[in-house]
């Protein structure tokens, strides 16, 4: 059986104060002893160059440079060799570590899949909601462009369901498009009184106004509609005139 763990108690049950006992340590060297040697040795080599000496100047400077790698190896070694027991300490600490965070990405693997079921819960429950709504407010097929996608997180979930401010938020964005609805249906009331007081001898079906009949603005139909109404004034016109014109020369034309 696995063993629960109690967040309370358990973990405050681990020593987790490491008992590190350390001995600093004390660096003895002839260092200043080798620098006087190095530093007057080196005096013979403090000259000017001339060209009769470049060739051994340079023989010189290689022999400088050899020193010169011969004292970094020994640096290097001896602080490799004096940090071999914090390097051994540094990585049984990591190790430490390693085992914490592998322990917390289990816990927060499993507490992801725990609440990704959660989303999936809510977002069933607010699907359900947003199809009651729509019946309750008589929101037609065509109208029915709610998401709520972005309402399915944890807060809006209860013991009982979806919280009351889910609730809220998905009946808010049915009402916004209920009353769109209305005012697209308000539209389609008002098309032909308004065709036919513009002066329009047949007035507009919604086959005509089709194209921008959605638009949210008010203002933008009404200029739509207003320029759609103004250019079928103007064919009326033409055509009133060429029946005239046509009855006029039958009339011409006439025997008397």
């Amino acid at each position: 059986m696995t063993k629960m763990m109690n967040p309370q108690n358990d973990v405050q049950d681990v020593q987790l104060v490491l008992d590190v006992k350390t001995t600093l340590p004390v660096i003895a060297s002839n260092f200043e002893t080798i620098k006087k040697q190095l530093t007057d040795g080196l005096k013979k080599y403090d000259l000017t160059v001339d060209e009769n000496g470049v060739k051994a100047a340079k023989s010189m400077a290689t022999e400088i440079n050899a020193l010169s790698k011969q004292i970094d190896t020994l640096r290097k070694d001896k602080v490799r060799e004096l940090s071999a027991p914090i390097k051994d300490f540094e990585d049984k600490a990591k190790e430490l570590v390693t085992i914490c965070q592998q322990s917390r990405t289990n816990l927060l693997d499993q507490v992801k899949v725990f609440e990704d079921k959660q989303r999936e819960e809510c977002l069933k429950l607010l699907q359900s909601e947003l199809s009651y709504q729509y019946n309750r407010f008589g929101v037609k097929a065509e109208f029915q462009t709610v998401t709520v996608e972005d309402l399915a997180i944890l807060s809006h979930l209860n013991k009982t369901g979806l919280a009351k401010k889910a609730v809220d938020a998905v009946e808010e964005r049915v009402l916004d498009v209920k009353r769109f609805q209305e005012k697209i249906e308000q539209r389609l009331l008002s098309l032909e009184g308004y065709c036919l007081k513009s002066g329009l001898a047949v007035a507009f079906t919604p086959e005509h106004i089709n194209h921008f009949l959605m638009v949210d603005s008010d203002e933008e139909y009404e200029k739509k509609l207003n320029t759609l109404i103004e250019k079928e004034l103007s064919r009326q016109e033409v055509m009133k005139k060429a029946i005239e014109e046509k009855a006029r020369r039958e009339m011409v034309s006439e025997p008397l």
